[in-house]
């Protein structure tokens, strides 16, 4: 599926917001000095409201399957001939804010998923009951081909999925790595298992259906 580029509108603002959000969470993982309030999508969202607003700033949006995948904002900038740093920059250029871009996690977000529940599956040959349950999911349309994309890579062993895993992740933290078991699937018929408890099993369909899951469901190396 092809990227798709395009302005940067009022209408990508909630879901740059919920990607800039993401991106702050992480700088703070570096800099916990950062203020903590930006890692909300709706604190971050006027300031991205009031960047567009600026004078001469213009953006660009990345779309893939109309899931917004990144975004780049800046304004141009004319450098006079005795600016004190003229040797080291163009005379025209161009200033990216430090709140002017952000990219989306590799794999798929939560965006693509629709629905998720727990459930017990058939009794496994181990005889333990207390382990045979699962997760079902039901995926956008738009998640569906993006997720079958990344399905064929990991059923043939191909970049990105090397490992035929999918690993979801929730705040850089691996709480599971199924392998993928068909290289198609349709958006009804994905199903997480694999010796997983009633515990375990609440607790995806909690990460999965949290907004905006961090590093979302990601295809390992």
């Amino acid at each position: 599926m092809s990227l798709i580029f395009v302005d940067l509108s009022g209408d990508h603002v909630a879901d740059a917001a919920a990607l800039l959000a993401l991106r702050h969470r992480e700088d703070r993982r570096a800099a916990p000095i950062l203020p903590a309030r930006y890692e909300d999508p709706a604190e971050v969202a006027p300031v991205l409201h009031a960047l567009l607003a600026s004078e001469g700033m213009h953006g660009v949006a990345a779309l893939q399957g109309g899931q917004l995948l990144g975004f780049l904002c800046g304004s141009p900038v004319l450098r006079p001939p005795d600016y004190l740093f003229a040797g080291f920059v163009q005379p025209r250029s161009g200033d990216i804010p430090d709140a002017g871009y952000a990219l989306a996690p590799g794999g798929i977000t939560n965006a693509a998923i629709e629905d998720a529940t727990a459930t017990v599956n058939e009794p496994d040959q181990d005889g333990n009951r207390e382990d045979d349950y699962g997760v079902n999911l039901i995926l956008t349309f738009d998640g569906i081909d993006t997720f079958n994309e990344l399905a064929s890579a990991c059923k043939h062993r191909e970049s990105p999925c090397d490992a035929g895993l999918a690993a979801i992740a929730l705040d850089q933290v691996v709480l599971m790595a199924p392998r993928v078991a068909d290289e198609e699937f349709s958006r009804f018929d994905i199903q997480i298992s694999g010796d997983i408890d009633e515990e375990t099993a609440n607790s995806m369909v909690a990460a999965l259906t949290t907004a905006p899951l961090p590093r979302g469901l990601e295809f390992s190396e």
